[in-house]
C-alpha cells in the first residue's frame, strides 16, 4: 500500500503558509464562488483578512476538516472540507475547490475519494450528505461519477443574477461507496 492520503493524481495535505497566496486569487473567482456558497459576497475580503482566516486552526469541535489538494507535481490545485461530522448519526458534508487552470484533469473525483474513503473507513461515517444547485453541471456529473444517489431537489433555494435557483440533494452511504471503490 502507498501513501494513505496519495491516489492516482493528488494527494491531501494540511495548510501551508505557501497556500495563502494560491487560495486567495481563487478567492476572488466569482463564478465558483457563487456555485459554493450560493452568493456574491461583496466587498471582497483583503488578503490579509483571508490569510488571518486560513491560520485558524480547525478546532476538534469544529466538525470540520480542511484538506488541501495537490498534484503529483506538488502544486497546489484546490481544497477540500469535510463537515457537519455528525458522530451520533455518523453523518457528513464534504465541498470542494478545484482552482480555474486545474479544472478538467480528474483531480476532484481523485480527491474526493481519498476524503470520502477516510470519512468512512477511518471515522466510521455511514452516510455523505451533499448538494449542489441545478445550473452547477460539472458538480452534477461529478456526484454522479462518485456513485452519489439523487436525494431530491429543493425548490428556490438560491436566488442570483436576478433568478431563483433549485438544489439537487445528494446521498452516498458507506455500502455504496465500498461496492463502487473499495479496494480489496
Amino acid at each position: 500500500m502507498g501513501y494513505y492520503w496519495q491516489g492516482d493524481r493528488v494527494r491531501l495535505r494540511s495548510f501551508r503558509e505557501s497556500d495563502i497566496g494560491p487560495k486567495w486569487q481563487e478567492y476572488q473567482d466569482s463564478r465558483a464562488r457563487q456555485m459554493l456558497e450560493y452568493r456574491i459576497e461583496l466587498p471582497v475580503v483583503s488578503e490579509e483578512r483571508y490569510a488571518e482566516q486560513l491560520r485558524a486552526p480547525d478546532d476538534d469541535d469544529s466538525g470540520r476538516i480542511s484538506l488541501y489538494v495537490e498534484n503529483l507535481d506538488g502544486v497546489l490545485v484546490g481544497w477540500l472540507n469535510l463537515f457537519d461530522l455528525d458522530q451520533r448519526h455518523g453523518t457528513f458534508g464534504v465541498g470542494i475547490s478545484i482552482y480555474r487552470a486545474h479544472r478538467g484533469k480528474g483531480y476532484a473525483l481523485d480527491a474526493l475519494r481519498l476524503a470520502l474513503g477516510y470519512a468512512f473507513e477511518e471515522l466510521r461515517m455511514q452516510k455523505c450528505n451533499s448538494a449542489c444547485l441545478t445550473m452547477n453541471e460539472a458538480s452534477i456529473a461529478l456526484h454522479e461519477r462518485l456513485g452519489f444517489q439523487r436525494e431530491g431537489v429543493r425548490r428556490r433555494v438560491a436566488y442570483m443574477g436576478g433568478a431563483y435557483h433549485d438544489e439537487v440533494l445528494y446521498g452516498l452511504t458507506h455500502e455504496e461507496y465500498a461496492a463502487r471503490w473499495r479496494a480489496d
